[in-house]
């Protein structure tokens, strides 16, 4: 695979020159192969590379920058260099939010997208425990359990067609009010408000598991569309861009 990804590499960068789109997607791909060898060394310059490519020529805020920051974090992440892959997760989140909040992004686009940087945020919680940065953690954990909500909800909608119009309606309700108090607690810095926050949420919480409860041993093919609500974190960079 790495000899593939080397070879498309360089055909791309003699033909299309080392700043096309195409030539940098053969240079992330290379270095993601790398990397799942365990050949860290060279990935990490490529991922630096392609990271600073795209970020000149894209901007920060563009899916195709953040994925490949996603994987120079992971790789930062698996070699214990734990406070350059903090920084780094600490501009993902904020690039995706951004992306997030100002539209842009086709359906098939963000799930794809979140799919692979959602993981960010819990790493990047997992890292602010370890420094003992316990409101770090709770906010990253917050707008992750929102995200992961938000960016499934398409897909469940579709296998929820074959559900009782009141069922569809309710569940509908449901997970729009959860997420919506997912995305406002962690701006919550005061503690009795965010309290007064999560106990309805909480509350929404037990009564969506509940009504998933009675609806999912009746329908296997409703039960397979919500478990899981998102696909595994990739082991180390993720998989090459199509």
């Amino acid at each position: 695979a790495i000899a593939e990804h080397r070879a498309v590499y360089a055909i791309r960068s003699r033909t299309l020159g080392e700043e096309h789109p195409d030539t940098l997607k053969g240079l992330h791909n290379l270095a993601s192969s790398l990397s799942d060898y365990g050949q860290f060394q060279e990935a990490q310059m490529l991922f630096k590379r392609v990271v600073e490519a795209r970020t000149e020529l894209l901007g920060a805020r563009n899916a195709d920058t953040v994925r490949s920051m996603r994987g120079l974090s992971s790789l930062l992440i698996s070699t214990g260099r734990s406070i350059e892959a903090k920084a780094l997760l600490v501009k993902i989140v904020e690039a995706s939010e951004m992306m997030r909040t100002s539209g842009g992004m086709s359906d098939t686009l963000r799930r794809s997208y979140f799919a692979t940087v959602t993981p960010a945020y819990k790493d990047l919680a997992i890292l602010e425990a370890r420094e003992g940065n316990f409101e770090g953690v709770l906010k990253a954990s917050q707008l992750s359990k929102a995200r992961t909500l938000i960016e499934a909800s398409s897909g469940r909608g579709i296998a929820r067609n074959i559900l009782m119009a009141s069922e569809r309606s309710e569940l509908s309700d449901l997970e729009f009010r959860i997420a919506a108090l997912d995305g406002r607690i962690p701006l919550v810095a005061d503690v009795g408000t965010r309290s007064d926050l999560e106990a309805p949420r909480s509350a929404l919480a037990s009564r969506f598991g509940e009504l998933n409860g009675v609806l999912q041993p009746n329908s296997p093919t409703y039960r397979e569309a919500t478990e899981p609500l998102l696909t595994p974190a990739p082991a180390v960079a993720g998989p090459p861009e199509e």
